[in-house]
């Protein structure tokens, strides 16, 4: 009887490996020099001066006592962490990336890593570069209870996103960054989806105090709150669109969005060239424009809002909570303005062939400060249609109290509405 003895290779077994005082290695990035696909790289606390690239290794790094303790502060000009040579696999977790020589925390280029409970900050050139915290080209990355701090760039302080890449942040904290354009974000023919995540205090000298989309760029919110993001000298105190990019926001909302030169419009979002705005449940207060203080839509643009709450906006010239212009389209339901001011047009102003209808919204408290309309202003060849609209306390220091209509196009229908206590003060129609 023959017996067969037949032996297969078997497969490797994942190392654990350590760093730091009394470990296998001292530094980290000699830990990676040694480790095959599938390790895992246990750091301990300290401070670690160095620049860490995986070299297409598929890696666990994990910084075993947590961010707090646990740092990444290259002196050079390189990235904390490098990610760009076909990683299949990588996990960091529990690490301060702080640059100290004006380089990214991350520098991410064809590969999807999960990043989770780490902190990025001072990260970046202060007007320089792309994406002071991370810059991501291609691939999925997942940024999990991450905090963005103080981070830098010419172009999206925390995070500069490009070439079709899939970014997903979750319990995140962008807080502080400072550009040129897109103060936390800029997005380039790629998308952004961030879900339980705030931004307090982002700002860019020029347009985009959070966020900048260019290029068919999606951004795609859910709970998601900026507060007290600024544009120093351009359009979007929030966020800039442009070039057929697309925002769907669900929850949450933009506090407080500020434009210092009030030559410039949109003071929470501006959208441009044929984007489009999908917002649901939010809220939109405080913000401050030349025009628009909430919202400007312009070039065959469009904004759908249901549920939405336009508070306490304004604009110095028109349109306190939207102002809508040249063929652009807004539609709202079941959506509420009140105490927005503008010269013209309080709660919204429409002209160049924009078209607004509304559905069951109520305007309360607008106000038109020295011109018409102190709900809502119609002119130049733009369209209304308000169905069981509620008009109430509104005023105008002239005419239209609640709505004012003037050389409009072809359809104008106002349905089921209701007007009270609605004011002109020095012309005619307290209504309309």
């Amino acid at each position: 009887m023959l017996f067969w003895l037949i032996s297969f290779p078997s497969a490797a077994m994942a190392s654990t490996i350590t760093v730091g005082a009394g470990a296998d290695f001292p530094t980290i990035s000699e830990a990676v020099v040694v480790a095959s696909s599938g390790d895992v790289i246990e750091v301990g606390a300290g401070t670690y001066s160095e620049s860490v690239d995986l070299g297409g290794k598929s890696l666990v790094l994990r910084g075993t006592s947590g961010a707090l303790l646990t740092t990444i502060s290259p002196t050079s000009s390189l990235a904390a962490i490098t990610m760009d040579s076909s990683e299949a696999s990588v996990t960091i977790e529990g690490f301060t990336l702080a640059p100290a020589g004006g380089g990214r925390g991350l520098f991410i280029a064809g590969t999807s890593p999960m990043i989770s409970n780490m902190v990025i900050e001072g990260a970046g050139t202060d007007g320089s570069g792309q994406g002071g915290g991370a810059y991501v080209s291609a691939g999925s990355p997942t940024f999990d209870n991450v905090v963005f701090r103080d981070n830098y760039a010419a172009m999206g302080g925390d995070l500069y996103v490009t070439i079709g890449a899939d970014v997903q942040l979750t319990d995140c904290t962008l807080n502080g960054a400072r550009t040129n354009f897109g103060g936390s974000l800029y997005v380039v023919a790629s998308t952004v989806r961030l879900t339980d995540t705030d931004s307090n205090g982002s700002s860019s000298r020029f347009t985009g105090g959070f966020a900048y989309l260019d290029n068919g760029a999606n951004l795609v919110a859910s709970n998601v709150q900026v507060s007290d993001s600024q544009s120093d000298g351009g359009h979007a105190g929030a966020v800039f669109a442009k070039d057929h990019s697309v925002i769907f926001w669900t929850d949450g909302g933009v506090s407080d969005a500020t434009l210092l030169a009030l030559s410039y419009s949109g003071g929470a979002f501006f959208l441009s060239d044929s984007c489009s705005f999908v917002g649901t449940d939010i809220t939109i207060d405080g913000g401050t424009a030349g025009a628009g203080g909430a919202m400007y839509v312009e070039d065959g643009s469009s904004a759908t809002c249901v549920g939405c709450r336009f508070l306490d906006n304004v604009a110095a010239r028109e349109g306190g909570g939207i102002a809508a212009a040249s063929t652009s389209d807004v539609s709202c339901v079941d959506c509420l303005f009140d105490g927005n001011t503008g010269e013209r047009g309080g709660g919204v102003d429409l002209t160049g062939d924009a078209a607004f209808s509304d559905t069951n919204s109520t305007f309360t408290s607008n106000e038109a400060t020295d011109q018409d309309g102190g709900a809502v202003r119609v002119t130049n060849g733009s369209e209304i249609a308000v169905t069981g609209t509620t008009f109430t306390g509104n005023s105008a220091g002239q005419a239209g109290g609640a709505i004012y209509i003037s050389s409009p196009g072809d359809a104008v229908v106002i349905e089921g509405a209701s007007f009270s206590v609605n004011t002109a003060d020095n012309g005619d129609g307290g209504a309309i």
